[in-house]
Formats: structure tokens, C-alpha cells, sequence
């Protein structure tokens, strides 16, 4: 979430810009939902984040 907002961007912006449904953008960010691999990469990519940084 932290990342997201730096940049002001929405859920709905971000979850867009990954490809993926506003509504599994936030549990994914709240902790509710662990993404898929492919998903984590295209979210870490996005970010300009190593991967790894989305598992801490």
C-alpha cells in the first residue's frame, strides 16, 4: 500500500495497470490473498521492485 500511495495512485489504478480486478488488488494489499506468482512479477515489476521485497 505504501508503495502505491507514494505514487497516488487508486486500487483501481494500480490493479489496471497489473492487470488484475480492483477487488484482488486490495486483499492482495490488505494480506487477505496471497498473489500468484505471475501476478507477485507483474506487481514487483510495476513497482520497479525486486520481487522479493513483495514477500517481506
Amino acid at each position: 500500500m505504501q508503495l502505491r500511495k507514494e505514487r497516488n495512485l487508486t486500487q483501481n489504478q494500480a490493479a489496471n495497470c497489473v492487470g488484475i480486478k480492483r477487488s484482488t488488488y486490495a486483499c492482495i494489499e490488505k494480506g487477505l490473498r496471497n498473489p500468484s506468482l505471475q501476478t507477485a512479477a507483474k506487481i514487483a515489476d510495476f513497482f520497479d521492485i525486486p520481487i522479493e521485497k513483495l514477500v517481506q
